[in-house]
């Protein structure tokens, strides 16, 4: 077998081969001796039938697969002997096949571009301040104060404002005609959260316990259910009860109520604590960012459309299963799937050309994840979820999770090592935070 091998781009390759006529006689006769011993035709016992009588019936299709099963094979032993990482099926043209003369054709593929990193050392780095201020604190206690609320019937007379939780019955018209999914009672609304049409929110501001209030409210052009798209509508709302939040003291007997506390002072520390942990990974997401940023612009490298492709499947397909936790589908929210790969392409870039990037790094500077690490992540996992180690580690096996953990892992390790070496300046949150959106602009 003759291979030669034309570099059509960094990312494509043209393989021209050439394969001795004896190779495919050899290759046919094995078929044919495989076919007889398959084959029932009738005047001739199982594994007998001549090859004369076997080509009369079969000969087109016999050919068609031995060239095709020849073509496979010599296109793996090819791309193996020269080392050559395909992302993708090869395209055959120019196919020649004549009796008694060599097989010819040409193999296009596109290849994984071949990176070796480089100024990745000493990389300047910004990254905000790691502190909770007072008022950070003081926010993050009121909002777990006010989920820990209750609702309590407002005062009488009290008009109903955002905040508020109604009780309510409504009945809707278009046109005078009571339309479907229209009606209902002793509906739960909280006022100003959203989840209805605006008119329809806006109509209940003002509203107390036992009035009645005709509304109208406009479907938007958009609306979920077609035929409502565009109407104007009116709603008759009754108001049956009215309810406002109570807002438990902020007292040792709350720490004691909500936890394994005692004050309202070992509440405040874990919650700091919480708040400079969540701070800690959003800052390493931040540096991770600039990192990223700053090697893709020192490396650039074509990225080939099979793998642009592969990495948008995998998205669409990890968004996809997020949503249906939700009851939700990509239909249900107008998104088609080309719309989808369209909108995140340059996304799907970014991320290959991280993962090749960080690979390069990681076997230039001998980092390689241990059984000892993936053991740790995997009681780590175990641990958050509740789970055996065992049932974990199934988990992943089956749903072929572990080469992405371990690719994961990999890249926490060269993370690590990058950040070690990097320049980084901590600088005031607010201040990050503007410099930020002006590299936006």
């Amino acid at each position: 077998m003759k291979v030669q091998i034309e570099e059509v781009s960094p990312i494509r390759k043209k393989m021209h081969f050439e394969l001795p006529p004896e190779a495919y006689q050899r290759a046919l006769d094995r078929a044919y001796d495989k076919l007889k011993k398959k084959v029932q035709i009738k005047g001739f016992r199982k594994g007998k039938v001549p090859r004369a009588i076997l080509e009369k019936y079969y000969k087109a299709q016999t050919e068609m697969e031995t060239v095709s099963d020849l073509i496979d094979k010599s296109y793996r032993e090819a791309i193996q002997e020269h080392a050559i990482a395909a992302v993708e099926m090869p395209k055959i043209s120019d196919l020649k096949v004549e009796p008694d003369q060599p097989i010819t054709f040409t193999a296009e593929i596109e290849v994984q571009p071949k990176v070796e990193t480089k100024d990745y050392l000493k990389i300047k780095l910004k990254r905000p301040k790691l502190e909770v201020t007072d008022e950070e604190l003081e926010a993050e206690l009121k909002a777990l104060q006010k989920a820990h609320a209750q609702k309590v019937p407002a005062p009488e007379g009290t008009p109903a404002r955002e905040g508020h939780q109604a009780t309510i019955h409504y009945a809707g018209t278009v046109d005078g005609q009571a339309f479907e999914g229209g009606s209902a009672q002793n509906v739960l609304v909280d006022v100003g959260a959203g989840r209805y049409l605006p008119d329809f929110e806006a109509g209940l501001i003002g509203m107390k316990k036992g009035e009645s209030r005709d509304i109208p409210v406009k479907f938007p052009d958009d609306y979920g259910h077609e035929p409502l798209r565009g109407k104007q509508a009116q709603f008759k709302i009754d108001l049956i009860e009215l309810k406002e939040e109570s807002l438990p003291a902020l007292d040792d007997d709350f720490a004691k109520d909500i936890g394994q506390f005692e004050t309202i002072a070992q509440v405040k520390e874990q919650l700091k604590e919480h708040m400079l942990k969540n701070k800690e990974a959003q800052s390493r997401g931040e540096l991770f960012n600039q990192v990223l940023e700053h090697l893709i612009a020192k490396n650039p490298f074509e990225v080939p459309e099979a793998m642009i492709s592969r990495e948008l499947d995998y998205m669409l397909h990890t968004l996809e299963n997020q949503l249906k936790q939700q009851g939700l589908t990509l239909d249900k929210l107008g998104i088609t799937p080309q719309d989808y790969r369209e909108k995140n392409r340059e996304e799907a870039i970014r991320r290959i050309k991280g993962f090749l990037l960080f690979d390069s790094i990681a076997l230039q500077n001998h980092l390689e994840v241990t059984e000892e690490e993936m053991q740790a992540k995997m009681a780590d996992l175990a641990q958050r979820y509740k789970q055996p180690v065992e049932a974990i580690y199934r988990y992943y096996q089956e749903h072929n999770m572990l080469r992405p953990l371990f690719n994961q892992i990999l890249e926490e390790k060269t993370l690590d090592f990058l950040l070690s070496q990097a320049d980084i300046t901590d600088v005031k949150p607010g201040e990050f935070e503007k410099e930020k959106s002006e590299k936006k602009e």
